[in-house]
């Protein structure tokens, strides 16, 4: 097999497990949607405030105690460096000892953070902890997945994981009207069926294998440590505005915003198809065709994301009262203010993702703190202000912070032009061409068949 065609296999290849995480995503919007419009108009805004809390927590755990191990898990099997059934004997070690750290870390700064979490029942807490033990094993599990390049299979265990979550909220939210307390069970059961899932798709290497050798965990530490400053760096910049709103105007305005920013996020279903086998294959590939790959991935990710804001400015509003009910209708303003931030945050996560496949995870890092400082001091200067609203610009300014920052150093290290990064060139107006020649041909096609 000659270089070139090996070249068009790998790209092939990426393209397909693209496709195939796109049309997962697809698949676990419709399903978020639905089950989130029914959830929304039995709770209302109050209880949905409630519960993106207890979201906030979990994550919380997640973030602050996995310790960016799952991202060099990845990187180690990606690399071949270590046994694949060492590393999942760290991943699931870790990830408990990580977790127990964590909740005693809660409960003895409680005092410090009581304020956040008040109004929320005992027993919701606890689901919350246990929430972000899953979310751990899951990432580990998953990131273990993406470094063997067993992309579907990380499509497989998150649909199942939306099906289990959809089914069990139908029954215990909509038919036993269990409310708040039967969507966390919901939730919870989910995340146990998609941690059973990975681990029978890791089966054959699930089974004890020493690990603690200076060397592994040295090397596992230092990578993981990087990554987790980006990790929690990003998380206080998507989720800091939710504390800041429970703060100056409570459960209610948290329930209005966190819709908004549930909406406003959908859009990055398409970079983040892209996610997973972009780091798989720039970590894997030389480095002038994994630049490549990511750029065009960048370029056509803003086109699309623009698109689809425009769409959203018209469509947003009505949307939200069919599907949520007009106790939600405020959300639409926040959304829009969201709208500029989301088209140019795949700037940031994609530019971030290459250099991270290539061993520099630390400059997303950079840029996400920068952005943190902006994002707390404009939201404490606009939420007293201007409410959700304030919230929603707040982040969009931030993000327009990250990804300039990133960008600059992007171009800097690759020695590339602005215009190469975000323009779209010939060769890209050639495959959109060839795209819409073929999409025209085929409906042309099929309403000639139906007429025949």
């Amino acid at each position: 097999m000659t270089s070139r065609s090996k070249l068009a296999g790998k790209r092939d290849s990426f393209f397909l497990e693209s496709a195939s995480t796109l049309a997962t995503q697809i698949v676990l919007i419709a399903i978020s949607v639905v089950g989130g419009a029914m959830v929304a108009r039995i709770l209302g805004p109050e209880l949905k405030g409630k519960a993106a809390l207890i979201d906030l927590l979990a994550h919380c755990g997640f973030m602050f105690f996995s310790l960016g191990l799952g991202a060099s898990f990845s990187f180690a099997i990606a690399k071949d460096k270590y046994r694949n059934s060492q590393i999942v004997s760290a991943a699931i070690v870790s990830g408990v000892i990580l977790w127990l750290i964590g909740v005693s870390a809660f409960t003895l700064s409680w005092n410090l953070h009581r304020s956040i979490w008040s109004g929320l029942p005992i027993n919701f807490l606890v689901i919350g902890a246990l929430l972000a033990l899953n979310y751990i094993l899951i990432n580990y599990g998953t990131r273990i997945l993406i470094g063997q390049g067993k992309i579907n299979e990380v499509n497989a265990a998150s649909l199942i994981k939306a099906l289990v979550n959809f089914s069990l909220v139908v029954i215990a939210v909509w038919y036993f009207d269990l409310g708040l307390a039967g969507l966390l069970v919901g939730l919870l059961a989910s995340t146990v069926v998609q941690i059973v899932t990975i681990g029978w798709l890791t089966r054959e290497d699930v089974h004890f294998d020493p690990f603690w050798s200076g060397d592994f965990i040295a090397q596992n530490l230092t990578y993981g440590l990087k990554s987790h400053a980006l990790l929690v760096i990003n998380f206080l910049n998507y989720r800091v505005d939710l504390a800041l709103l429970k703060h100056f105007d409570g459960d209610f305005s948290v329930g209005i915003y966190s819709l908004a920013v549930g909406m406003a996020e959908l859009m990055w279903l398409i970079p983040n198809s892209a996610v997973a086998p972009l780091f798989s294959r720039v970590a894997t590939a030389d480095a002038m065709d994994g630049c490549e790959r990511t750029l065009r991935t960048v370029r056509f990710s803003i086109l699309i994301l623009t698109l689809m804001s425009v769409v959203g400015v018209f469509v947003g509003s009505p949307a939200i009262h069919l599907l949520y009910g007009k106790e939600f209708g405020d959300s639409y303003y926040p959304f829009l203010a969201l709208l500029p931030g989301i088209c140019l945050f795949p700037v940031f996560k994609l530019l971030t993702v290459d250099l991270a496949a290539r061993g520099r995870p630390g400059i997303g890092t950079i840029a996400s703190a920068i952005a943190l400082l902006i994002n707390v001091g404009a939201n404490c200067w606009l939420i007293p202000r201007l409410g959700v609203v304030g919230a929603g610009l707040a982040t969009s300014i931030s993000y327009l912070c990250m990804s300039t920052v990133v960008l600059a150093l992007f171009m800097r290290i690759n020695k590339r032009s602005l215009r190469e990064i975000l323009w779209l060139n010939d060769s890209d107006r050639k495959l959109i061409w060839g795209i819409l020649k073929s999409a025209y041909k085929r409906v042309r096609d099929l309403v000639a068949g139906a007429r025949g």
